[in-house]
């Protein structure tokens, strides 16, 4: 069975994707700023979006990459682009570097629709747009 690596897995959407993976049986990794995470099957690598090395073994062996995480607050609009920019574009260089993965599904807002509304919209907004660079699309 392919091996799915997962950011964001104990936030909003991403807990309950991580808890319907393990249930379906797929080798799950998960990326967790915490020491350790909850005890249910899945594979558990502590780091953040910023961590190079976290990421690759994140997504070493992945078939599949799901990113969830993301900042939603933040004091400045440097904090959201580190995160929900940067972040974003490590991880799928990660993948990338990482030789095996076929999919990367990056889950955005309907906020970035919108990139004048806030820092956190035009960060999606932005995400979405070098991601997809990144990825080989035309913006």
């Amino acid at each position: 069975m392919n091996t799915v690596a997962l950011t964001g897995a104990t936030g909003f959407i991403g807990s309950v994707l991580r808890r319907r993976l393990v249930r379906a049986g797929v080798p799950l990794r998960a990326l967790s700023r915490r020491r350790d995470g909850f005890e249910d099957g899945t594979e558990w690598v502590r780091g953040t979006l910023e961590d190079q090395d976290a990421l690759a073994r994140l997504v070493a062996g992945a078939d599949a990459v799901i990113h969830c995480a993301g900042a939603v607050r933040g004091a400045a609009p440097g904090h959201f682009e580190r995160v929900n920019v940067d972040g974003s574009l490590r991880l799928i260089e990660a993948a990338r570097n990482g030789g095996r993965c076929e999919r990367f599904l990056l889950l955005s807002s309907l906020a970035a629709r919108h990139p004048h509304l806030s820092w956190y919209a035009r960060s999606k907004f932005e995400a979405e747009r070098r991601v997809g660079q990144a990825a080989g699309r035309s913006p």
